[in-house]
C-alpha cells in the first residue's frame, strides 16, 4: 500500500493521468475520498519521523552534555582544554577519539565539532581512527567498509 501513495493522477481533458505531485487528483469522485486518507496518512507519518528525530536529537544532546562535563570541558563542541600545568590541550572530539568512542565522535560532529582540531602533538581524530584500525590489521579503506561499498562519511574527513 505504500508504493500506491506515490501514485498520483491529474485530470486531463476527461481523463485520468499519472503525475509527479504527491496530490492524487482523479476523474472519479470515490479516488477522492482515498485522496484525503493518502494525505492524512502521508501527514502522519511525516509528523511521527519529526517527534523522533526530535527525540533522537534531545537524547544526543543530553549525552553530548554528560560527555562534555564528565571530561571538563565548558559547553561548547569547540571548546579546548588545557591540562592541568598548560603544556598539553585538546578536544572533545578528540578525547572521543581517543577513548575510541566512536558514537560519542559522531554525536560531537553533528553538533558542529571541527573535525580538523588537532591536539598539542598534532593528531586528528583521522589519526586515532588509523591507529585503531591499523592496530587491527586493516587499511583505512577496509575498515570504512567491509561489506558495503560506501565508505562512511567519517573517514572521509
Amino acid at each position: 500500500m505504500a508504493g500506491l501513495t506515490e501514485i498520483t493522477f491529474q485530470q486531463v481533458g476527461g481523463r485520468c493521468k499519472i503525475a509527479n505531485d504527491d496530490d492524487v487528483i482523479s476523474c472519479l469522485k470515490g479516488d477522492i475520498v482515498i485522496t484525503d486518507r493518502f494525505r492524512e496518512l502521508k501527514l502522519h507519518q511525516k509528523e511521527k519521523e519529526e517527534k523522533r528525530r526530535k527525540v533522537r536529537l534531545q537524547r544526543d544532546r543530553e549525552r553530548m552534555v554528560e560527555f562534555l562535563q564528565k571530561h571538563k570541558f565548558c559547553l561548547d563542541v569547540n571548546a579546548r582544554k588545557r591540562s592541568a600545568l598548560g603544556f598539553l590541550c585538546s578536544y572533545p572530539l578528540l578525547e572521543a577519539a581517543r577513548e575510541k568512542n566512536w558514537k560519542m565522535v559522531c554525536i560531537l560532529l553533528n553538533f558542529g565539532a571541527d573535525p580538523k582540531c588537532c591536539d598539542t602533538l598534532g593528531h586528528t581524530v583521522c589519526d586515532y581512527m588509523e591507529k585503531e584500525f591499523v592496530r587491527h590489521g586493516k587499511t583505512r579503506r577496509e575498515a570504512a567498509a567491509p561489506h558495503k561499498k560506501v565508505p562512511s562519511p567519517l573517514l572521509q574527513l
